[in-house]
């Protein structure tokens, strides 16, 4: 090879290692700059959690309400949030079955998208689609009430398993990705129970001096079940240390008793009988002692 020729081939090589050095830099630089910028859509997302509850223990031929909350953990906002509500229950398929009655949010009335049962597992599916967005941190809260007098097959002890899935979009219009969360609750289907007891507090005034001027009223309420009569009922309340009871009850107690150690006073109803749908209420008085200390603070 002439000295020319070798020139030649050497310079066309120096180019080449040259224009490959700069082509990986180039490279390097591109990729070491990607990784330097926030991975934006990693982070930006909605996230979604559920949380449920059943109200109270249903009675059998009556009404449960379920109470579902959704929640946007995340930091971007979701759209579309969508319901998926399936209510069954611990009988052999396809019994324990339940029928729509209402839903509502903060909003007022909140017509569901469909309503299904399943006639082989007696399911009952009850769907919102798209009826709202939430931005990061806002929640919204669902109710939703069923009936089950619809399906003899309920007894005491029966449970009723409610299953919520909510979902929300990346995308307004829907195109992105989805992100969900779920939740469960279950409630004891029940012969009778106490749906309610209230306190009145006495004025302030009427607060000076003496049990007989320091008057609470306490309202109990219970509730037969609507299917059929519920025999040998018993209520009992309870007032804590530093309450008396008055002798003052539009339906006396058949026992009054106090435990001198505790201080805490026992009344008992024995109600005995009650017919399907029948329901049962007395109001009495109770006061707060002149001992205010009460027994674990040396009353008497």
């Amino acid at each position: 090879m002439t000295r020319k020729a070798l020139e030649s081939t050497l310079g066309r090589r120096t180019h080449w290692l040259t224009a490959s050095v700069v082509v990986g830099l180039l490279l390097a630089a591109t990729v070491l700059f990607s990784l330097s910028l926030p991975r934006r859509g990693a982070e930006a997302q909605p996230a979604v959690s559920v949380s449920k509850s059943i109200s109270s223990k249903p009675l059998l031929g009556g009404t449960a309400t379920v109470s579902i909350t959704v929640t946007n953990t995340g930091s971007q906002r979701g759209y579309n949030l969508t319901l998926t509500d399936v209510f069954s229950s611990s009988l052999p398929d396809p019994g324990g079955r339940v029928t729509f009655v209402s839903a509502s949010d903060s909003n007022g009335s909140l017509p569901p998208t469909s309503v299904s049962s399943n006639p082989a597992t007696g399911d009952l599916t009850v769907s919102f689609e798209n009826f709202r967005d939430l931005e990061p941190g806002e929640s919204t809260t669902i109710n939703i009430t069923v009936s089950l007098a619809g399906d003899p097959g309920w007894g005491p002890g029966d449970l009723l398993i409610d299953n919520a899935t909510a979902q929300l979009n990346t995308m307004p219009d829907g195109s992105g990705s989805w992100v969900s969360g779920s939740d469960s609750a279950s409630a004891q289907v029940v012969p009778i129970k106490v749906i309610n007891k209230s306190a009145n507090q006495s004025t302030a005034r009427a607060q000076a001096s003496g049990t007989l001027d320091r008057v609470y009223t306490y309202t109990i309420t219970a509730q037969n079940n609507y299917v059929g009569q519920t025999d040998n009922i018993v209520i009992t309340d309870t007032l804590p240390d530093g309450l008396e009871y008055l002798d003052a009850a539009t339906i006396p107690p058949d026992n009054v008793s106090r435990d001198p150690s505790t201080g805490i006073t026992t009344l008992t109803w024995n109600v005995g009988t009650l017919a399907a749908s029948a329901g049962w209420a007395t109001t009495h008085s109770a006061g707060v002692r002149y001992d205010s200390y009460g027994t674990d603070n040396g009353g008497t």
